[in-house]
């Protein structure tokens, strides 16, 4: 009798655990269908790509457009002259991934790392850039300011033998960059001074000559980029009160001297080449100037206002 009690008890205790047993895989099985699985998948990054490059006098224009014969850059007299580097850049891991678009615009005897200098190296750090309608492009453009004095590389300029390379760097988010330094281009040679419009003796007195302390100074500056000479003429001043001033009374220098020395030469109706030169100018900071020196002698019988015309020709040397 005892033992059957045992063997129930046991039969009830095994019972037990194989319900348990059973509830527990039911669980198991259950949950198993909704268990949360990490996807993970690495992309490599790409180089970005630099699809088109073109120089042009507008932003945001894909095409070559200088003004200047066979696509010479023009300069300005005394101002600078704004171009516009454009084009697209891609990147196949999307535009967004595109981080900027730099330019170095330089003389080719100098690398894309030159330092600024309006002769021959200018540099933009961060260009301007706007989407399009392809999810892997932008679309850059990249402002020159070329100065009047940049360096020629023309027939007459400075280094008529070199060209200057338009080069663009791309760099993506990850510090991955691409340079197209493929596009040349000449700039042109221009010939120009600033002048005075004026020669102003200032007031005189009968029967005077001027001296190097009171002759007039005539300031002339280099507005392009070519060495430049000068050739003069004149005429004899009429004076409005009578009389006249004559053509050899008036005379020019190239050195701060008075009417009576012999460096200082009588005008005449006919072109002079006066010998002046101004060589290219070469520094950011400092305006290259040079000048000519006037004199005049007063005699008698004159009085009033006296004016007359003297032309000063600028000539390439």
């Amino acid at each position: 009798m005892e033992i059957s009690k045992k063997n129930n008890w046991l039969l009830y205790f095994f019972s037990i655990l194989l319900v348990a047993g059973f509830f527990s895989l039911f669980i198991i099985i259950f949950n198993s269908s909704s268990v949360s699985v990490s996807t993970i998948l690495d992309v490599d990054n790409v180089s970005p790509s630099i699809n088109t490059v073109f120089i042009n006098t507008s932003p945001y224009i894909f095409s070559d457009n200088t003004g200047g014969i066979m696509g010479t850059l023009n300069t300005n007299s005394g101002a600078d002259f704004t171009y516009f580097v454009n084009g697209v850049v891609s990147d196949l891991n999307g535009r967004d991934d595109i981080d900027h678009v730099e330019l170095s615009f330089y003389r080719n005897d100098l690398s894309f790392g030159c330092v600024s200098d309006k002769n021959n190296c200018y540099r933009v750090s961060s260009c301007s850039l706007r989407n399009n309608g392809n999810l892997g492009e932008k679309e850059y453009s990249c402002q020159i300011d070329l100065s009047y004095y940049a360096d020629s590389t023309s027939i007459g300029g400075a280094y008529p033998s070199n060209h200057f390379v338009v080069g663009v760097k791309v760099v993506d988010a990850d510090a991955i960059e691409v340079i197209n330094a493929t596009l040349t281009k000449n700039i042109a040679t221009n010939l120009s001074l600033n002048i005075a419009n004026a020669l102003p003796y200032g007031s005189r007195l009968l029967n005077s000559e001027s001296t190097a302390g009171n002759n007039y100074e005539m300031p002339i500056e280099q507005y392009g980029n070519d060495e430049a000479g000068l050739k003069v003429k004149g005429n004899a001043l009429s004076c409005s009160g009578g009389g006249t001033i004559l053509l050899e009374d008036q005379k020019w220098s190239l050195t701060d001297v008075g009417w009576t020395n012999p460096l200082a030469i009588s005008l005449t109706g006919g072109d002079v080449d006066t010998n002046f030169s101004i060589t290219y100018r070469d520094n950011d900071s400092t305006s290259l100037v040079n000048k000519l020196y006037w004199n005049v002698r007063v005699g008698n019988f004159v009085k009033g206002s006296c004016s007359g015309v003297s032309t000063l020709t600028v000539i390439p040397i």
